[in-house]
C-alpha cells in the first residue's frame, strides 16, 4: 500500500562532495528531487525511477585558479513504499527473505546457537561467527586460530 506521502518526490538540498582532496565546488549544494515521506510498517519511501541532471559549477582548489564545468546529480523521478532490503541482498547459500519483515534472514542458526554458546558474537548481516576480540600479532611462534578465537 503507498502513503501519499510517498508519492512523488521532494525538493532536497544536496551538498556537491567532490571525490578528489581539496577540491571545492561552487555551489557548495544543489536542489535536486529526492525521495521522501512516510510509509507503513518496514517499508521505506524508495525512487522507482532515477535521472542524472546537469549543474553548472565553478571547480576551486587551493592555490590553483577557478575553472568551470559540469556535474551531474542524481534526481528521483518517481518514488514507492517498498522494502530497502531486497531478496537481491541475501547470500543466497546462507540466508533467505522474509518478505513481511523486509530483510535478509540466516538460515544456519544451528551455528548462531553454537556460537552463542561459545561466548563469541554472532554476524548477523554475514551469517558467521565473530570473535569478541580482535587477535593481536603473536612473536611467540604461535598463530591464531579464527574459529576458535584463541591462539
Amino acid at each position: 500500500m503507498m502513503d501519499s506521502t510517498c508519492s512523488q518526490p521532494r525538493d532536497t538540498v544536496v551538498p556537491i562532495i567532490s571525490d578528489e582532496p581539496g577540491i571545492q565546488y561552487i555551489p557548495s549544494t544543489v536542489v535536486v528531487k529526492k525521495c521522501a515521506g512516510a510509509c507503513l510498517h518496514q517499508l521505506s519511501c524508495i525512487p522507482t525511477e532515477k535521472k542524472m541532471v546537469p549543474f553548472s559549477v565553478r571547480r576551486h582548489r587551493e592555490g590553483e585558479s577557478i575553472t568551470c564545468g559540469t556535474i551531474y546529480v542524481e534526481e528521483h523521478v518517481r518514488c514507492k513504499c517498498n522494502c530497502r532490503v531486497m531478496e537481491s541482498h541475501c547470500i543466497p547459500e546462507k540466508q533467505e527473505y522474509d518478505r513481511r519483515a523486509c530483510m535478509c534472514r540466516c538460515m544456519n542458526m544451528d551455528e548462531k546457537e553454537e556460537c552463542e554458546k561459545s561466548g563469541r558474537l554472532w554476524d548477523q548481516k554475514a551469517c558467521k561467527c565473530q570473535c569478541i576480540k580482535e587477535h593481536d600479532d603473536c612473536t611467540t611462534g604461535h598463530y591464531w586460530v579464527p574459529t576458535l578465537c584463541r591462539y
